[in-house]
């Protein structure tokens, strides 16, 4: 049974995407919170302040299912960045509210732009630009697929219920073949399965 369990947890320790994934969130979490420090924003602050701006004025929940946050990882940074006056929210009807960006935040948006852009820079050289393509392509399909599911309300403005497209890529754009120099972390291209 030892045996068994030892193979296990070697198949396991040597094959687990999970792991894998989790350790790129934290490298590349670091490179754009490294970036957005100086501005007091860190990259999960980055993220939401961003869609508010392409999707708002929004209400909260429907932001959460767009940026597929729970509630309270939403509250927790919507608090800070409404208390930093980059976010407010207002009345819509009934007991709902809307969230939209404030000109401090939009100006915010504006001051990062740069650092973001290295940041992002960075972490394509970390991947490789043909992995980093092939990811935003992956999530980009993974979006569009919940996407064709009916949602019980979506945004005041009709925007789309995705994330903003990087300034590196278009939605028209093609992706490049996936990296297969060290078979680590390849994603496969569904058009070639």
């Amino acid at each position: 049974m030892n045996d068994d369990v030892s193979q296990i947890g070697h198949h396991i320790a040597q094959n687990c995407l999970a792991v894998r994934f989790r350790l790129l969130h934290r490298l590349l979490t670091k490179l754009y919170d490294d970036a957005l420090r100086p501005f007091g924003l860190r990259v999960s602050q980055s993220n939401i302040l961003v869609a508010l701006e392409h999707h708002g004025p929004i209400r909260g929940i429907d932001l959460a299912r767009i940026l597929r946050l729970d509630a309270s990882t939403l509250s927790r940074d919507l608090e800070r960045l409404i208390a930093k006056q980059w976010v407010c929210a207002s009345r819509g009807s009934g007991r709902s509210q809307y969230l939209e960006v404030t000109p401090l935040g939009k100006s915010l948006i504006e001051q990062t732009a740069p650092a973001w852009s290295r940041a992002q820079n960075a972490a394509r050289d970390l991947l490789s630009e043909s992995l980093a393509d092939r990811i935003i392509s992956v999530v980009d399909q993974l979006w569009a697929s919940d996407d064709a599911e009916p949602s019980a309300a979506s945004p005041p403005n009709g925007n789309a219920s995705r994330p903003v497209a990087s300034p590196e890529t278009s939605a028209s754009e093609s992706p490049r073949p996936p990296a297969t120099e060290s078979g680590k972390l390849a994603i496969s291209d569904p058009q070639s399965e």
